[in-house]
């Protein structure tokens, strides 16, 4: 009886630890390219570190990069929010940020975090690109077509 009951605790004791989420997972998912699964690791390892601000940050970009490879956009923009009130170290978390608004034909938010980003990161000609891009994509949707309908 003894050695069931010590079979059992064991058994749950590798359970339970079998269960938990490591960065190392959700990196590994992210790698082999399944971003569903490894925005719903990124989640809830956010949820999990709380004290490290910069794990956080971290963690919170990589999230958003995932959610932003699957096209979700709102979700990606939230993500890189949090990663830049984390103080995420890298600047290209602002031109990503931009281009999340940009997709959401939020244009005047999209210019400034690609000027915070050509700030951030002088020198970027992806900076200008990304602020050429927008003002032409700003003028074809808001140009009105010559035919009618």
């Amino acid at each position: 009886m003894r050695k069931f009951a010590l079979f059992n605790l064991l058994l749950l004791f590798i359970g339970l630890t079998a269960c938990k989420t490591t960065l190392e997972d959700a990196n590994l998912a992210y790698d082999l390219y399944r971003f569903n699964k490894s925005a719903e690791m990124y989640e809830e390892l956010y949820g999990q570190t709380k004290r490290d601000k910069q794990e956080r940050a971290a963690i919170a970009f990589k999230a958003g990069e995932s959610y932003r490879k699957k096209s979700e956009w709102r979700q990606a923009e939230r993500w890189y929010r949090s990663a830049v009130r984390n103080e995420y170290s890298d600047p290209i978390v602002y031109y990503h940020l931009g281009q999340m608004h940009n997709m959401q034909q939020d244009f005047d938010k999209a210019r400034e975090k690609f000027e915070e980003y050509k700030e951030r990161a002088p020198g970027s000609e992806r900076a200008e690109d990304a602020l050429e891009q927008l003002k032409l994509y700003e003028e074809w949707v808001n140009d009105s077509t010559r035919y009618i309908i």
